[in-house]
């Protein structure tokens, strides 16, 4: 599962997740794995990576669950340790790091699962240690930091299971948050998730269980938005697990378990798209899997219960369920994949089979396989790439990938054989995608694969555990 990710200033993409930490170079496509034995100095102390920051040195900063914090020189692959030591009131307050950011001065903050934050300085050799006061009103509103967020100031604020707090750079002060709206009482108190900025620096935050928050700092204004507000048009619920401001200033959000929410505040547009059961203009299911925009700026919404077209308005406006008296309806209802040719045509991977669908047309071609037919072998379609040339290549749950040709219908598969070393690495194939020298990279549960299709070479990509002797 991944955790967190991290572009740094080279253009390497940093990959935190619960089994460790990977880099991943776009230029070449090699994959980099860093050791979590814990044996070496230089190893990870343990596997979940929780949160990622990159100082002004280019260094990388890796909060760990339990692991404490550790500091890579990319250069050197040299890891440098920062834990918890009993006893010790100039080491980490905890080993349980949930969120790290790095300072205009290049100071670490961390914000632990418990003991509060920790400013981690260098050059001074020192850690300073911040933590909740219930006597002192200036002291952090809880010990338990699930979030810190960079102003354009450089201050921070601090998201909390205890409301929200701020902390000045300048002399390391910290305030509560004094809003002048009487929905304010919740930003002091709800279980912080997320926070985000907008274009004008407003703050956004998601909570556990008062939905979503808008804070402006200047005004000091709150707003609030609850399931129990605005009626159908509301919130379905209130616990928020992300945050996202997009260049239209659009607040997108993910519930924990009612879907994704759209929010434009400027014009008291709140809008669901979340299961509909009983409303026209709800999604046909809360468990949402792939979403995809197509060429014509419609956004396809794969659900476990079905298929939705959204237009530019995000009014539904096509609805896709299977129905087994319906040979014109799509093979399954269980969405895995959805991906668009050059024809325009949309492409749907269920765990019943390949779907095509034409929306002007509003019709709907199945591939499945028949004993007998050219047509695809296996149906558990896990992922669709649809090539410039008019090939699919599927992704497979189990059986691995697939060369479709639309125009002969003949397939051919690509399978594990532990006897090959140059096959597929795994059957289960997570993802295909198409660099610009048009080698093709193959995500597998099992590794990394690079394809080149006119030679039809296949090479499993190893990874390499670095350590500090290196």
């Amino acid at each position: 599962m991944i955790t967190c990710l991290l572009e740094d200033r080279a253009g390497f993409l940093w990959i935190g997740t619960l089994d460790g930490l990977n880099k991943f170079d776009e230029r070449t496509g090699k994959f980099t794995r860093y050791s979590t034995r814990g044996k070496d100095e230089s190893d990870l102390k343990a596997k979940s990576v929780l949160s990622l920051a990159e100082d002004g040195d280019g260094n990388i900063w890796i909060g760990t669950h339990l692991g404490g914090l550790s500091k890579l020189n990319p250069h050197n692959g040299k890891i440098t340790m920062y834990i918890n030591k009993p006893n010790d009131k100039n080491s980490l307050s905890s080993n349980n790091i949930m969120a790290v950011t790095v300072d205009r001065l290049n100071r670490v903050w961390v914000g632990t699962f418990g003991t509060g934050i920790n400013c981690l300085d260098e050059k001074k050799g020192t850690i300073i240690r911040f933590n909740h006061n219930p006597k002192d009103t200036k002291s952090l509103c809880s010990d338990f930091v699930n979030t810190l967020l960079q102003d354009e100031h450089g201050n921070i604020f601090i998201g909390t299971a205890a409301g929200l707090c701020f902390l000045n750079i300048s002399s390391n002060n910290i305030s509560e948050i004094t809003p002048k709206s009487v929905d304010g009482k919740y930003l002091q108190s709800a279980n912080i998730q997320s926070t985000c900025c907008d274009k004008k620096n407003n703050l956004w935050i998601g909570t556990e269980t008062s939905g979503i928050l808008f804070y402006n700092k200047e005004t000091g204004y709150v707003e609030k938005f609850r399931s129990e507000e605005y009626g159908y048009l509301g919130l379905k619920e209130n616990n928020i697990t992300s945050l996202f401001v997009d260049d239209n200033d659009i607040v997108w959000a993910g519930t924990h378990s009612a879907g994704m929410v759209k929010l434009k505040r400027a014009k008291a547009n709140f809008k669901n798209i979340f299961e509909g059961t009983t409303q026209a203009t709800g999604l046909t299911d809360s468990n949402i899997w792939p979403i995809f925009e197509d060429s014509k700026k419609n956004v396809w919404v794969g659900t476990n219960n079905g298929l939705n077209v959204l237009d530019s308005t995000n009014r539904i406006i096509k609805k896709f369920l299977h129905s087994e008296a319906d040979l014109n309806s799509i093979s399954n209802n269980r969405i895995w994949s959805i991906a668009e040719d050059k024809n325009g045509d949309v492409w749907v991977g269920t765990q019943n089979g390949l779907n095509r669908i034409r929306l002007v047309e509003k019709k709907v071609t199945r591939f499945q396989y028949a004993p007998g037919e050219k047509s695809i072998p296996f149906n558990l379609i896990k992922f669709v790439y649809p090539d410039i040339n008019g090939i699919l290549w599927l992704g497979t749950w189990g059986s691995g990938m697939i060369r479709f040709d639309l125009s002969t219908q003949n397939a051919k598969v690509y399978l594990h054989d532990l006897k090959d070393k140059k096959s597929i690495s795994d059957d289960v194939v997570f993802s295909i995608m198409e660099d610009s020298k048009h080698l093709l990279w193959i995500c597998t549960s099992n590794g990394l694969n690079k394809f080149e299709k006119k030679s039809e070479s296949l090479l499993p990509m190893s990874t390499r555990l670095l350590t500090m002797k290196e």
